[in-house]
């Protein structure tokens, strides 16, 4: 994966995803703890918002309970968080992005638009939906 410089805003929220895997003690920092992170982040919540002003509570409770979900690394077990799979994956459609572009740095919407377009994952497709304004 190449190196890149990122946007004060995308280390807040790449700092924040850590932070939240470790207090989970989740092993893995998956793109849900990235798309809880963005929630937390004002801007991304404004947005989530204004498209459908219903979907962004329900989106925080539907991360929320999937990373209660998840598995934890025993309180006993000493252990160093990485990456998951997943979260490779993204990070390599982020990057590809910017190189392919004339961004200089890896910002937010690199990480929005790379968590979209990563069709694998169960969250995104929640994202995709609870996104849709509701007739």
């Amino acid at each position: 994966m190449p190196t890149l410089q990122h946007s004060d805003n995308a280390n807040l929220v790449l700092s924040d995803a850590v932070r939240s895997c470790k207090e989970h003690r989740h092993e893995f920092v998956t793109p849900e703890h990235i798309l809880a992170a963005l929630l937390r982040q004002e801007a991304f919540a404004e947005a989530v918002r204004y498209i459908n002003p219903e979907g962004l509570e329900q989106l925080g409770k539907d991360i929320e309970a999937f990373l209660a979900g998840m598995e934890r690394v025993p309180e006993t077990v000493g252990y160093e968080v990485t990456p998951s799979s997943q979260t490779d994956e993204l990070m390599t459609i982020a990057y590809n992005q910017v190189l392919s572009s004339s961004a200089s740095c890896l910002d937010v919407p690199h990480l929005v638009k790379a968590m979209l377009m990563t069709p694998t994952r169960a969250i995104c497709w929640s994202v995709r939906w609870r996104a849709r304004p509701r007739n």
